[in-house]
């Protein structure tokens, strides 16, 4: 091969080369492209995936409920926010065999006898609390459930005097006392500034709630089966300017005549 042949060839070969690198080069460059652009897109999938996952949220119910039935013997952990916790289960022992890490906003429980460690519960945002026959607590705790708006006392014992510390969560709005057949006075309820509703049904021994009741925010009052000297009572109700509805039933001691307008 001549000399000025092998030139040619050799400067064939570097211009394929060369024709080679710069393609490839452009292809590269075509692929960074594309991943740039596959990049943009999978972020908006992930934006638009993200407002979806928020919607559905807002728009999912957060009444998760939570029930421990026929489980004595078995630890219950709860680690997910909880609207309502039910203790159904009589022999179940929350202060032992209940550990929760999230917040509880109503705890139902109705049908467990024993002792509730209310301290269990002062940082879980409780705005609910219903006990039931049986069920005791320790009553110095309740002030410190600063979310708590509503108690339900059920056939709960009125021994003891441990109600006497429901006077001190002031920042209750709605009390129900139901079938207490041991309660006779309960004067814890007088001076409860905040309450909007006050329901006593079948407490047939309860004779007064004490001698100055003073709700001026009450709406709703309804007192069914009691013995409960009215009288005195019903003379105050003036007080209650935002008193919506009156219901009583099964009173007996009631003697006198009041006028309350816009009752239902």
């Amino acid at each position: 091969m001549r000399r000025s042949e092998g030139t040619k060839v050799a400067r064939r070969l570097g211009k394929s080369s060369g024709k080679k690198a710069a393609a490839k080069k452009e292809d590269v460059c075509s692929d960074i492209k594309k991943l740039e652009e596959q990049k943009k897109e999978l972020i908006q999938t992930v934006i638009r995936l993200r407002n979806d996952l928020d919607m559905a949220r807002q728009q999912q119910s957060p009444k998760w409920k939570a029930v421990i039935r026929s489980c004595p013997s078995e630890h219950v952990t709860l680690i997910e926010p909880v609207h309502t916790l039910m203790i159904d289960d009589k022999d179940f022992d929350p202060s032992t065999k209940l550990t929760l890490r999230c917040p509880v906003q109503e705890l139902r429980a109705r049908h467990y006898a024993g002792y509730l460690d209310l301290g269990k519960l002062v940082d879980r945002k409780l705005s609910l609390l219903e006990l039931g026959r049986g069920c005791v607590a320790n009553k110095s705790l309740i002030s410190r459930l600063s979310s708590l708006e509503t108690l339900i006392l059920d056939g709960t014992n009125a021994c003891g005097g441990w109600l006497d510390g429901v006077a001190s969560a002031d920042g209750l709005r709605e009390v129900v006392l139901r079938n207490m057949p041991t309660l006779r006075y309960a004067p814890f309820l007088q001076n409860m500034q905040c309450l909007d509703s006050l329901t006593i049904h079948d407490c047939s021994e309860l004779l007064t709630i004490g001698d100055k009741p003073f709700w001026p925010q009450l709406t709703r009052l309804d007192i069914a089966n009691t013995s409960l000297l009215l009288d005195s009572l019903i003379q105050r109700l003036e007080q209650c300017t935002c008193l919506t509805v009156l219901r009583l039933h099964g009173c007996l001691s009631v003697g006198c005549r009041v006028l309350v307008s816009g009752c239902t």
